[in-house]
Parts: C-alpha cells; sequence; structure tokens
C-alpha cells in the first residue's frame, strides 16, 4: 500500500490514511494517533495500545509457575497487569519475582488482587548499550571463575551470582525491547531472541560450574579442563569482539576452532571434573547463536549501505 506526500505550508507534510484501517479502529476527526519512530520507519496506532493491559489468575496449585508468567508478561511489553488470586500470602510471592523486572511495580493490592505496573520507558536507542553491557558482565563471570580456579578457591562466588542476577534484569529489558519497540522485524527478531536466550545459558552455567563446586567442597581443575575453560572465556570473547564491530571474518575463524575442539572434549570428560566439563560444553554450543546474530547483523549493515548508496546515485541522476 502507497500514500503519496502531500505539502500545507513551508514544512507540513500529510498523508491520508486507509479507509479500511481508519474503519477498524474506529477512528474520527479530532481523534490522536501515537506516532513512534523506529530507524527509518514510523509506526502509527490508536491512542490505547495494544499492550496497554493484561489480566490474569493465580489458583492455588499454580503458584509455581508465576513468576514465569509475569516475565513473559512484562518482556512482552505488557505496560499494567491485574492479578487474581485466591490467597493474600500469594502477593509476597508476586513481589518476590519482581526483583528481576526492572521497573514492574506493585501499584495496588487487595485481599483478592493486585495491579502491577511499568513505571519506567526504556527507548530503542538504549538496546545495544545494554547488550554491550549484558555481554561484558558475562566475561566478568568467566574471569572470576577463571581466577578462582587457579587459586582452588571459591572466593568469587557471591559476587558471581550478584553479576548473574543483574544480567537477567538486563536481559528481560532487552527481551521487552525487541517486542515492544520493534528493534528487529519478525525474521530477525527470532535471531536477537535466541542470542539473548543463549547468553543466559551461558551465564547460568558459569553459575552452576560455582554451585557444584562449592556443594562438592573442591575446586581443582587438570591442566586439561582449564585450557578448556581459558580457550572457552577466549573463543567468548573473540565473538563478544565480533559483535561489536559486526565482524564475520572473526566470527567464522572463532567457530573453526570451536568446532576443532569437539575431539579434544571428548576426552577430557574422563578426567577429574566431568559435571564441569559437561556445563562448559553446553557453553560452547551456545556460542552458536551468538555468531548467529552476528551474521544477521552484518546482513542489515549491508542492507543499510547498499540503500544508502542508491540514494546518493538517485540524488546525482
Amino acid at each position: 500500500m502507497q500514500r503519496k506526500i502531500v505539502r500545507h505550508g513551508n514544512s507540513t507534510l500529510t498523508i491520508s490514511l486507509p479507509a479500511k484501517w481508519a474503519k477498524v479502529n474506529n477512528l474520527k476527526s479530532g481523534q490522536q494517533l501515537n506516532i513512534e519512530t523506529i530507524k527509518d520507519n514510523i509506526i502509527i496506532s490508536p491512542k490505547s495500545k495494544y499492550f496497554d493491559s493484561i489480566e490474569t489468575d493465580l489458583s492455588e496449585n499454580e503458584e509455581w509457575y508465576i513468576g514465569r508468567i509475569i516475565r513473559h508478561l512484562y518482556t512482552s511489553g505488557y505496560d499494567e497487569i491485574t492479578i487474581h488470586y485466591s490467597k493474600p500470602n500469594q502477593l509476597a510471592l508476586i513481589r518476590k519475582d519482581l526483583g528481576f523486572l526492572t521497573g514492574l511495580e506493585v501499584i495496588e493490592s487487595k485481599p483478592n488482587y493486585c495491579k502491577l505496573k511499568c513505571t519506567i520507558s526504556v527507548d530503542e536507542s538504549e538496546y545495544d548499550t545494554l547488550i554491550k553491557r549484558v555481554l561484558w558482565l558475562i566475561l566478568s563471570q568467566f574471569d572470576y571463575f577463571i581466577e578462582d580456579c587457579k587459586n582452588e578457591k571459591t572466593t568469587n562466588h557471591e559476587e558471581v551470582k550478584e553479576i548473574f542476577n543483574t544480567f537477567r534484569k538486563l536481559c528481560n529489558v532487552c527481551r521487552r525491547l525487541i517486542n515492544k519497540r520493534h528493534i528487529y522485524d519478525s525474521i530477525n527478531s527470532r535471531y536477537a531472541y535466541d542470542f539473548i536466550n543463549g547468553l543466559i545459558e551461558i551465564s547460568l552455567y558459569i553459575k552452576y560450574s560455582y554451585d557444584y563446586i562449592v556443594k562438592e567442597g573442591k575446586l581443582k581443575l587438570t591442566e586439561d579442563e582449564f585450557n578448556l575453560v581459558q580457550k572457552t572465556r577466549e573463543m567468548y570473547y573473540e565473538l563478544l569482539i565480533a559483535y561489536q564491530n559486526t565482524n564475520v571474518e572473526k566470527t567464522r575463524v572463532c567457530f573453526e576452532s570451536r568446532q576443532a575442539m569437539f575431539d579434544e572434549i571428548l576426552n577430557i570428560f574422563k578426567q577429574k571434573n566431568p559435571v564441569i566439563m559437561h556445563y562448559f560444553l553446553i557453553i560452547i554450543r551456545n556460542l552458536t547463536p551468538m555468531g548467529n546474530h552476528i551474521l544477521m547483523l552484518n546482513i542489515e549493515k549491508e542492507k543499510t549501505l547498499n540503500k544508502k548508496k542508491q540514494e546518493e546515485k538517485d540524488k546525482e541522476g
């Protein structure tokens, strides 16, 4: 569908709205619309946004997954969530899960329901900065783990857990931005979601490694095991830099190195710490969505450059 731009005065440009769309949304003369600019696009929507509010129920047997429901609604982009429950003490469970959802607060509570509202608005321009913070937080987890492996102590265990908590909050904001601010189109959003989910698993399995070591009461890796941990960290770092620079060649080299490691890993599993090696095998596997996302970003970058070149040619012509 195309619309012709009409000039009004010296600087105002207007277009007409499709009649069918206006009828479906019951638009009338003088009514206000929301207009959001996202990169090269403009999104026009009725004043009442689709993701404004939603209601859900919490029964006695569903307490165990209420945190997942709230997180899903938050990351999906809802601004206000009403939760009905049968027992007043269920509110405490709800409050507990809000710690990982930045800006989501209880604004009203009653014996049988509460209302949650997201009190902050994050701009899509902050997405890239948030993702880079997330990437560097994981690198800190790697470095703490390697330092403790060298010293054969779990000195940094609590710090790594705190990093993971901060990391989770930032990832939830990033997922909310993808859904609410349309950072990418529907296809590329899947790559971005896989990318974030892969990062979550990497961070989680570093934490799991610490948890296992603390439970077992020992931290001593063989030389081969320690080398694998270091190589995994180096590989992750290479992909981090590749992400920042959208470097496809660095991504390719990293993936080739990773593939060569798998034969070595099978032998390392027979040594002292098979559980830790299993966790790091999962971490290595989760480098794949990082690489896929970098390739996707490179394609989008090339499209943008080609578009600019074409625009310049059109101007010259």
